[in-house]
């Protein structure tokens, strides 16, 4: 006997959309009839990795996109993933760290910048960040940060997981009095140079 995917109930086929990537969604399966949009329309928390070579433009599903991955795409553009949870830059670049704004992300819980080359935008983020300006930010990883020249931190209950490096051990006191809800805390204290 021969099935066919129509035949399938649309919980196995939802489940199998969930193994799916997304572009694969989009181009494979969009438009074959109503049943497959509504049933793709239906996922949620859906996750994308983006490389260099990837592009996204032509995507239909971004409101139901919840995390993103950036290896090492460098120019995207975040403002059409409206429930963007989490998100990690392999590699933050000025263009992605600019974006990266409460405004434009308000749902963001999990951030992770491993590694930045832009110091100025960095320090720009790490004052929002410890400015509550993220309400539902609860993890960030935001690499290599210094001290503020200005301190405009205020307290961000919301953080319970700070990963950090850092030039200067007195980052580690204002840290602590703008997370009062820590839970975990790890900051490697790196050389100048």
């Amino acid at each position: 006997m021969l099935t066919l995917l129509e035949d399938l109930p649309n919980e196995l086929i939802i489940e199998i959309f969930g193994y799916t990537k997304i572009c694969d969604l989009s181009c494979g399966f969009w438009n074959l009839n109503q049943r497959f949009n509504q049933l793709i329309r239906s996922l949620r928390y859906l996750s994308l990795i983006l490389t260099k070579n990837q592009t996204y433009e032509n995507m239909l599903l971004y409101e139901q996109i919840t995390r993103i991955v950036i290896v090492t795409l460098e120019n995207i553009n975040l403002y059409s993933f409206i429930n963007l949870r989490s998100l990690i830059l392999n590699l933050a670049t000025e263009n992605h760290l600019k974006q990266i704004q409460s405004n434009i992300l308000p749902n963001l819980v999990y951030l992770a910048l491993p590694l930045s080359f832009d110091k100025k935008s960095t320090i720009q983020l790490a004052s929002e960040v410890f400015s509550n300006r993220f309400t539902s930010l609860r993890f960030a990883d935001l690499g290599i940060i210094d001290m503020p020249s200005n301190l405009t931190w205020s307290q961000s209950p919301s953080l319970r997981s700070i990963r950090i490096f850092s030039p200067n051990i007195n980052i580690i006191p204002l840290i602590l009095q703008s997370c009062t809800q820590l839970i975990h805390f790890q900051v490697r204290i790196t050389d100048e140079n």
